[in-house]
């Protein structure tokens, strides 16, 4: 991955191998952790570089986004999570600089640094409901995806 979010997110190594993950796939917008039965993606959006997008595949090719799991299993966390990242967004003046300032001040990569060790901690607190997911936790996933899409007003997106 480019820099700095390879640096960003190669600070949390210890946090992937807390969840018995290892780096399988580095390419310039994205990184894969996996622990051969699940898989972790960190990508990078090519024009806007705050643009982190986090998805969990497990055993049977079903990816999930990590944004849709934190608000299904716990909204308690992820009202914190979305608090402390606009906090850091607004602080440092995020959407007012350019790609260029972000990487000289250091900004972009304590940006993705602090959402990567979010994400790892809504993981590692939340692991069996994330990586062994019961039907219940399967169906609670479903209903909160159902309800993002209609309230972003992307029901068509809704199988």
């Amino acid at each position: 991955m480019k820099p700095p979010y390879e640096a960003a997110i190669k600070r949390h190594l210890d946090k992937f191998q807390a969840l018995n993950m290892s780096l399988l796939e580095n390419t310039d917008d994205s990184m894969v952790f996996s622990d051969a039965r699940h898989k972790v993606e960190i990508a990078v959006e090519r024009y806007y570089p705050l643009n982190l997008t986090i998805g969990v595949t497990d055993y049977d090719g079903q990816k999930r986004a990590l944004a849709i799991l934190e608000e299904a299993f716990d909204p308690e966390m992820t009202h914190a999570i979305r608090a402390r990242m606009n906090a850091l967004t607004l602080e440092r003046s995020l959407n007012e600089k350019s790609f260029a300032q972000m990487l000289q001040d250091g900004s972009l990569e304590e940006y993705v640094s602090t959402a990567v060790e979010l994400a790892l901690g809504f993981l590692l607190a939340h692991r069996s409901q994330v990586f062994d997911m019961s039907d219940d936790a399967r169906n609670q996933y479903a209903a909160q995806r159902k309800d993002t899409l209609t309230r972003l007003g992307l029901k068509s997106l809704i199988k």
